[in-house]
């Protein structure tokens, strides 16, 4: 289970450092690469916190279980929603108009993602069995 648990966490970890990447580029060659990629996300911000939560209350056990599951599903919703709101700020045109602005907000909120990562590996996956 925890190898199952790390590949989630690596998986959606993944896909936010493409995003930025994708963010950060001025190279446009495919106007739909980041559309898709935040479909693929969407998928993960479904499945993901379900997913992570059963997969923990099965390793674990004892009054700290809930409280683990709790703050990680606190901390995926921030990330969900600050970037729902990040979104909302950078429509394209003011992504182009307001670029070192806007870059700026990513690196920002590419911070926060790798921070939530960090502690997602280090608070969870010691606690889950092999």
């Amino acid at each position: 289970m925890r190898d199952r648990v790390c590949e989630v966490f690596e998986a959606f970890f993944g896909l936010i450092v493409e995003a930025n990447e994708i963010a950060l580029s001025r190279e446009r060659s495919d106007p739909l690469r980041l559309p898709k990629l935040r479909v693929r996300l969407s998928g993960m911000f479904i499945n993901m916190p379900t997913e992570v939560a059963e997969l923990i209350r099965a390793c674990t056990s004892g009054s700290e279980t809930e409280t683990l599951v709790k703050e990680f599903q606190d901390r995926f919703n921030d990330e969900r929603r600050k970037i729902i709101m990040h979104q909302a700020k950078w429509p394209a045109p003011e992504m182009a108009a307001k670029r070192e602005e806007y870059e700026k907000d990513v690196r920002s909120l590419f911070g926060m993602h790798e921070e939530h990562h960090q502690w997602r590996m280090r608070m969870i996956l010691p606690l889950l069995s092999v």
